[in-house]
């Protein structure tokens, strides 16, 4: 008799039905953004989605359209955004939390950044701990991933709002409920197990209506890119490799703009040189190399590093002669 009744213990919140019908717009979402930082607390917004739903549209078109015409609250006369605030790298996110004020900052696929993975290097625990401090800086940060379960739970401690991209005409925002007793910061886990427990109640639902959530504020909904802003948005990517690095086997196999069979003789010649005694010490080699190949630092490591393995040798940084 007792198994006739399904008891439900996830039921629509009231509070998130008075928004179920309501689109929030993009300049009522930039403006109160930026009035956090007028108040003297900071803003860090989660944007996530699967590759291709419109994480960077959605982003863009906010940063293009609204934060790059709007003054910065912490220095008169700038605006709060510019292609410079576009950055993919984690080690340039955590310097600039330091070094800006009022700026908005577009942390593009930031999976190097903060995937639990990776969470436990050194670069990750500066962000996190610089996270703690920088609220007086007043900073907006959008941090896109393409899975909310990717993120360390030490960071979503940080979210200020979450933005999950449904697909490319509509995302559902989410902020912390501050008007109940005993109110709590934003919980992206709580909203995460809230919905599966739902799933778990309604085996036979496909979608969950995001009204069951108290965090709920409404839906954001953002068109494509225009062809211009389309057009700066992949210049941003191509400028700071968004699109991600090669590995040692590939950057030798697939780099294009190299003469690889021209820097392969180089530095097995110079290796050479240095057995014959005509390169005296690895400043002499290393100045020679960079006059030769041109190439950035990080990829002549790799080159030099290659070669000297064949040789019998660990790396270059333990390489002596």
């Amino acid at each position: 008799m007792y198994n006739k009744f399904k008891v439900r213990t996830v039921y629509p919140d009231r509070d998130a039905k008075l928004f179920w019908h309501f689109c929030l717009s993009q300049k009522a979402l930039t403006k109160a953004l930026r009035q956090r930082l007028i108040e003297d607390k900071d803003a860090t917004v989660l944007v996530t989605g699967s590759t291709g739903s419109g994480k960077s549209t959605k982003v863009g078109k906010l940063c293009f359209n609204h934060f790059e015409h709007m003054e910065n609250p912490r220095k008169p006369g700038e605006m709060m955004f510019s292609d410079n605030n576009f950055i993919v790298d984690p080690e340039m996110w955590a310097a600039r939390m330091i070094q800006d004020a009022g700026n908005v900052i577009w942390v593009d696929e930031a999976r190097d950044g903060i995937s639990s993975k990776a969470w436990n290097s050194a670069i990750n625990k500066t962000i996190v701990g610089r996270k703690n401090k920088n609220r007086k800086r007043g900073i907006i940060s959008f941090i896109l991933l393409p899975f909310e379960k990717e993120v360390d739970k030490s960071f979503l401690s940080h979210v200020t709002m979450w933005i999950w991209v449904k697909n490319r005409d509509v995302a559902e925002v989410y902020v912390a409920n501050n008007s109940r007793k005993g109110g709590e910061g934003l919980s992206v886990q709580r909203i995460i197990e809230r919905e599966k427990k739902w799933f778990k109640e309604n085996p036979k639902r496909r979608v969950c209506t995001p009204i069951i959530h108290p965090e709920f504020i409404g839906l954001l909904a953002i068109g494509n890119w225009r062809k211009n802003e389309r057009k700066r948005y992949d210049a941003l990517v191509d400028k700071h490799h968004a699109t991600g690095k090669l590995t040692d086997d590939e950057e030798a196999k697939f780099a294009p703009q190299l003469d690889k069979k021209q820097i392969e003789a180089m530095v097995p010649k110079a290796l050479d040189d240095v057995e014959a005694g005509k390169v005296k010490d690895k400043r002499e080699l290393w100045e020679r190399l960079k006059k030769e190949t041109s190439l950035e630092d990080e990829v002549l490591i790799r080159y030099l590093n290659r070669n000297l393995k064949i040789r019998g040798f660990k790396n270059f940084a333990s390489f002596e002669f």
